[in-house]
């Protein structure tokens, strides 16, 4: 009895601390936040020391190695509850020394797998450390039929589009900011 009780407790215990970790959505210096991301479309994650030079330079961040499928990247799930914030941002850099288009996908619970019921970005990762930022007015909008529910977010998809097997990014301190 104790053993089938014991990873429902873990993982009450992950979502206790990634409430907690609120407007960090993920900072990937955390083991527990390691329940709340995971790679697809065959790309591969490393947690890896932040480089020189990066704002945040003594702590963690995500790499992404893209793959050749059609999308690969990343999928994050986020504490839920926006409703209390004005803007969404991250950290981003490439690791290769190129610059790569990718595309930044946000949903929420209610969303029907339309491209016109989610927020869609495509930003320009160079190899200069930088901040992206999204406000959740832009956020807001990209739902044509309906009005995005900031309290019930369901992903964040991080990916790229016809990748090359070599293509890799660095991410790190995805957060939101107070209005």
């Amino acid at each position: 009895m104790i053993l089938s009780v014991a990873p429902l407790a873990y993982e009450r215990y992950e979502h206790s601390r990634r409430a907690a970790a609120m407007p960090f959505l993920i900072s990937f210096d955390n083991s527990w936040e390691r329940s709340f991301f995971d790679a697809y479309g065959g790309a591969e994650v490393e947690i890896v020391q932040t480089p020189i030079g990066w704002p945040n330079s003594r702590s963690n961040a995500l790499q992404i190695s893209f793959s050749s499928t059609l999308y690969s990247g990343i999928e994050i799930s986020p504490h839920p509850d926006w409703s209390e914030y004005g803007s969404f941002s991250f950290w981003a850099a490439s690791a290769d020394g190129q610059e790569h288009q990718v595309n930044i996908r946000i949903h929420d619970k209610w969303h029907n797998w339309r491209e016109d019921d989610r927020f869609n970005r495509r930003v320009l990762v160079g190899p200069i450390p930088t901040q992206y930022e999204v406000t959740l007015k832009e956020v807001a909008a990209s739902t044509v039929a309906r009005e995005f529910d900031f309290s019930q977010v369901a992903r964040i998809i991080m990916y790229k589009a016809h990748a090359s097997d070599n293509e890799k990014i660095i991410v790190d301190d995805i957060r939101l900011h107070r209005r």
